[in-house]
């Protein structure tokens, strides 16, 4: 008789193990089940991102060239630039002696012009004088 009791302890013993284990089981299946679903949705996050940032990588690619082409331009206007500054100095200083020569003509005429004022009256002086 203890040898029934012992196995029918025995028997009780693993049929609630059993059920526990299935009940463990079934937890775990159902765990490992939401971790699945969650390596799913960070994959596709992962996914987005890797996306995002080669998009981003490309629009730095096309603004560094931008950058470089901008630069490449700028350079080119700066030497126009002072290509430019360069003729129009040039051009001032031809314009600042011409008007230095225009500014001494207009003197010596305007000594010239007196010099003959001063003839005129010296001519007058001597007519009346006759």
């Amino acid at each position: 008789m203890a040898l029934r009791q012992l196995t029918e302890y025995v028997l009780d013993s693993m049929n609630q193990e059993r059920d526990q284990f299935v009940v463990d089981h079934g937890l775990m299946v159902s765990l490992i089940r939401d971790q699945l679903a969650l390596v799913k949705a960070e994959n596709l996050i992962i996914t987005d991102a890797k996306d995002k940032i080669a998009t981003h990588d490309e629009i730095i690619k096309k603004r560094k060239d931008e950058i470089v082409n901008l630069q490449m331009a700028l350079t080119k206007l700066r030497d126009e630039t002072a290509k430019n500054n360069t003729a129009l100095q040039t051009s001032t200083d031809k314009v600042l002696k011409l008007r230095k020569e225009l500014r001494d003509a207009i003197q010596d005429m305007a000594k010239g012009q007196a010099k003959i004022r001063e003839l005129e009256k010296m001519v007058r002086e001597l007519d009346r004088r006759r």
